[in-house]
């Protein structure tokens, strides 16, 4: 899964590599150009774009996806809706954006991300640089991993 997929450069890459791919974006526009994207790749590939509020309930199947990719967004929502969405096992690949101009406004706590995985991940590398003038806010990268285990054996 990406979300949010923006122009599909994430969902395209991955669907070239041959993984069934479902890519959320809320702005229909977005949405559209990663359907051009994938519609201009040679050969079949399964993509399915829909659009889709990241912090509102999503109508994602749980338990089905064994990756999701959550770059440059960050919302404290979008966790738990991770946690539901994948598979146990399953990968999560997170980075919110970086702290340009005044967007350190909206990163998160210096911290919070740690504590929004912990109750349904293994953390398996989270990084953290302080920004904002008081370095309370983080630009944060992290790898997790869902809980739980795989029916794949």
């Amino acid at each position: 899964m990406d979300l949010p997929c923006g122009f599909g450069r994430h969902a395209v890459w991955l669907a070239q590599m041959g993984h069934a791919v479902t890519a959320v974006d809320i702005d229909a526009e977005r949405v559209a150009a990663t359907q051009r994207a994938v519609a201009a790749l040679s050969g079949t590939h399964s993509v399915r774009c829909m659009e889709g509020d990241a912090e509102k309930p999503l109508p994602l199947p749980a338990n089905s996806f064994d990756l999701a990719i959550v770059i440059h967004y960050y919302a404290a929502s979008v966790f738990e809706t991770m946690a539901k969405a994948l598979k146990p096992r399953g990968a999560l690949i997170f980075e919110t954006f970086g702290a340009q101009g005044n967007n350190w406004r909206s990163l998160p706590n210096a911290g919070l991300v740690e504590t929004l995985l912990r109750p349904h991940f293994d953390i398996h590398d989270l990084r953290e640089r302080p920004c904002g003038p008081e370095k309370s806010r983080a630009v944060v990268q992290a790898l997790a991993i869902r809980r739980g285990r795989s029916s794949i054996r």
